[in-house]
């Protein structure tokens, strides 16, 4: 798996170089030039973006007009569409709605949606051809809902959009599940990526990363990670151990 972290506009320079996929945020696109001066120059030098659409940190997604200006500010490789946690048909409409209109321009990503199995493969039957990025939501059974996907339309490149990503890092136990299957299946994990600002929020904490650790709950949110204007030595040193820890799983 590829990984990406949430980082600050303090960060970006020093830590991105050590992944290999870059997050950016739509609302911090939109709030902050130098946020996206350095995605756009992230994009020009051939780096993968995503442009998340916000829906973790905001509790809602920004809307396809501010998604759209927050993409022509960086031009990302992939937009993921707005998307409400147990909402499918608002989530399927408003993807096609920016598939229809930004399409011509941009790739589209869809998070995944469905109240059971049955209307998550429809959803997916509807999708897969239409958007270059498939998400897997964070707060979701994803790996049961991936393991049903794949039980019903196989694991062929041809089938599925040419990128997944995990919106989320939900334990370094799910992560194992999934690099675990993916190799059952054959499903390449070099079209896998993952983001999370969990390594960030436990330094800012003062916690490494350990076998057995709960990374829910940090004491830190995401909601204040763009804030962060200074580190202190240990906490650097916290946050590269928990980036190298983190690679173990990905």
């Amino acid at each position: 798996m590829k990984l990406s972290l949430e980082l600050p506009p303090l960060l970006l320079e020093e830590i991105s170089p050590l992944l290999e996929v870059d997050f950016a945020l739509a609302q911090h696109v939109l709030d902050s030039k130098t946020y996206a001066d350095f995605y756009r120059r992230q994009r020009a030098n051939s780096r993968y973006v995503i442009l998340d659409n916000g829906f973790h940190e905001l509790g809602h997604p920004l809307s396809i007009p501010e998604l759209k200006e927050a993409a022509e500010r960086i031009e990302p490789s992939v937009i993921v569409a707005p998307d409400w946690l147990g909402k499918p048909k608002e989530t399927f409409d408003a993807f096609l709605d920016m598939y229809t209109s930004l399409g011509s321009k941009f790739r589209i990503g869809v998070v995944l949606a469905g109240s059971s199995s049955e209307e998550r493969h429809r959803f997916f039957a509807a999708t897969h051809r239409k958007a270059s990025l498939l998400c897997l939501p964070f707060r979701e059974p994803r790996f049961v809902w991936f393991k049903e996907l794949v039980g019903a339309f196989g694991s062929s490149n041809y089938v599925w959009p040419s990128k997944l990503h995990l919106l989320g890092v939900n334990t370094l136990h799910e992560l194992t599940e999934f690099k675990d299957f993916f190799k059952k299946v054959n499903f390449p994990e070099e079209r896998v990526s993952v983001d999370t600002a969990k390594p960030i929020k436990w330094a800012m904490a003062g916690k490494r990363f350990y076998t057995e650790m709960n990374l829910r709950n940090a004491p830190f949110s995401s909601n204040d990670v763009p804030k962060i204007e200074k580190l202190t030595p240990t906490q650097k040193a916290d946050l590269l151990y928990n980036i190298a820890f983190l690679r173990k799983y990905v």
